[in-house]
């Protein structure tokens, strides 16, 4: 109930960061982001992180890539 500006991001963030990396699994990172109920994890490698996943842009990606294997 307090103002957004009275609100540190230690208060609201996950600790400890769940992060996923450019050759894990899909599903194991889909599994991360149901056990965890996560809407976005970095994508990290060498300790830098490459940007950022949500379950949308995985199923997303999936059904790209089924619809040009269908084509092919």
């Amino acid at each position: 109930d307090r103002a957004p500006s009275r609100v540190n991001v230690y208060e609201v963030m996950t600790c400890p960061v769940i992060r996923v990396y450019p050759n894990m699994d899909i599903r194991l990172c889909s599994r991360l982001f149901s056990t965890y109920n996560l809407v976005r994890a970095p994508v990290i490698e060498n300790n830098v992180i490459l940007g950022m996943v949500s379950p949308n842009s995985l199923v997303l990606d999936g059904l790209y890539q089924l619809a040009n294997e269908t084509e092919a």
